[in-house]
């Protein structure tokens, strides 16, 4: 339903631009519009014109991070995340968003900060214990990434990649308890 009222979003915005090409607000609130219908080069020239006029425009670096991350343009992406974070420091989602750019990079350490740091601001915020688990999992700390996963099952019950996951996970770490302890057994036998 609110993918049907883009359009007119975007035909008002445009109105408003034609009356004030300088209202910030109206670029920003255009490239928003824009980005949910799938324009993201159009979005992101007005996001940089937003930029241009001020830096400091929280929503304008936060959203043109997401372009960047859509076009897997990784460290431009944690420039402007970090960037919003600047702006505001309690932006949970900001730093759910910098920790998979900083996994991507494989700049595991920093990722894992970013995850936590969300978490303290949104002790509820379910994606960013599930990242902290896939981040975990990726590392191979699959304890740690089983305690993260039910973490998130706790603010998410029905999320299905981490229900199946979480399944998976489970499944590695007991096979693999099981190899140990029948290599020790072997070992113990001298079979």
């Amino acid at each position: 339903i609110q993918k049907r009222i883009f359009p007119e979003a975007i035909r008002l915005f445009n109105e408003a631009l034609r009356i004030n090409s300088n209202h910030l607000n109206a670029k920003h609130n255009l490239a928003y519009a824009l980005i949910e219908t799938g324009k993201h080069e159009v979005a992101k020239k007005l996001l940089e014109e937003v930029l241009a006029a001020n830096t400091n425009h929280l929503d304008a670096n936060y959203n043109l991070a997401n372009i960047f991350k859509f076009y897997g343009e990784s460290e431009k992406a944690e420039f402007y995340y970090k960037k919003a974070i600047k702006i505001k420091p309690d932006n949970p989602k900001a730093y759910n968003n910098l920790g998979n750019i900083l996994k991507d990079l494989g700049k595991f350490d920093e990722a894992i900060d970013s995850y936590k740091k969300a978490i303290n601001l949104q002790f509820n915020h379910a994606n960013a214990y599930h990242n902290l688990g896939n981040t975990y999992k990726q590392l191979g700390y699959f304890e740690k990434a089983i305690s993260h996963y039910k973490q998130s099952l706790k603010y998410q019950p029905f999320n299905l990649e981490t229900l199946s996951t979480l399944l998976e996970l489970s499944k590695e770490v007991i096979n693999q308890d099981l190899k140990n302890k029948i290599h020790k057994i072997i070992k113990e036998k001298n079979l």
